[in-house]
């Protein structure tokens, strides 16, 4: 049975960041592309049509939407004009699929529901704030709903009225750790001159209250960890730094980070 549902599991995730992927092409088309302002009603055409080839703009097949198997069915290419598949889409889908089969071995089906349906946002966010260095506000929103959803409806035990408190004091560090990141990221902010923005302490305060008080701790330090490390990287090969223009992209690597720590239960 717990194979089972890692597998379904696993199809979830990897079902999810194919949509995600969908998704942020349709963001940066819709309000970073050239014809953005020729483009109505952009939350409709955002949500609305069928998936299609990113060079023809044919229709893509239904067998060849389905997660990891699709590319194999359709070939590798577009069946209407032949132009190969990017191999970023069965890679990232098999990436999330092992992803989604360890979490539900690790955490509490919910915390797997939530973590899937965070995962378009984080996907998004990413993407923009590492071309742009800005972070929609919707991404932000969604995710601080999901995380104050997680924190009381899913999690449980939260609170304590009979006891003469209104939270449990494991629930009062679940808000107290991600709110004190909130407010140093803040004094960053001010102290870098504004090389931190303001939307990177809403997604440390969003992803903290959805990780819990635990993870959240760790939150920050394991992002500038993969920042040091992919600066270094870049630095390695010889290519301007993505620091350069005295901004930092931190958004995908809280993203990245906080995908990290949900596998610590």
């Amino acid at each position: 049975m717990m194979v089972l549902g890692a597998v379904l599991s696993g199809f979830l995730f990897a079902s999810m960041i194919s949509f995600a992927d969908s998704l942020t092409l349709r963001v940066l088309h819709i309000w970073f592309s050239r014809e953005r302002k020729k483009i109505f009603n952009k939350w409709q055409t955002l949500f609305a049509g069928r998936s299609r080839c990113d060079v023809c703009r044919y229709p893509i097949r239904p067998l060849h939407i389905i997660p990891i198997f699709g590319f194999f069915l359709a070939g590798g290419k577009c069946s209407n004009c032949a132009t190969p598949i990017p191999l970023r889409h069965p890679i990232l889908e098999i990436i999330f699929f092992f992803y989604g089969g360890i979490l539900f071995l690790l955490v509490p089906p919910t915390e797997v529901v939530a973590v899937a349906c965070a995962l378009p946002a984080l996907a998004v966010l990413a993407v923009i704030d590492f071309r742009y260095y800005l972070i929609p506000d919707a991404t932000l929103a969604w995710l601080l709903v999901l995380a104050l959803v997680e924190m009381f409806l899913l999690r449980g035990d939260v609170f304590a009225l009979e006891r003469g408190r209104l939270l449990q004091p494991i629930a009062l560090l679940d808000l107290t750790v991600p709110v004190s990141w909130f407010l140093v990221f803040h004094l960053i902010r001010i102290l870098s001159g504004g090389r931190l923005g303001f939307a990177d302490a809403t997604l440390v305060l969003a992803l903290g209250i959805g990780l819990g008080h635990r993870a959240a701790l760790l939150l920050p330090t394991l992002a500038a960890l993969l920042a040091i490390m992919v600066h270094g990287f870049r630095r390695l090969q010889a290519e301007k730094s993505m620091f350069g223009s005295g901004k930092i992209a931190f958004g995908p690597y809280l993203a990245v980070a906080a995908l990290l720590l949900r596998l610590w239960p």
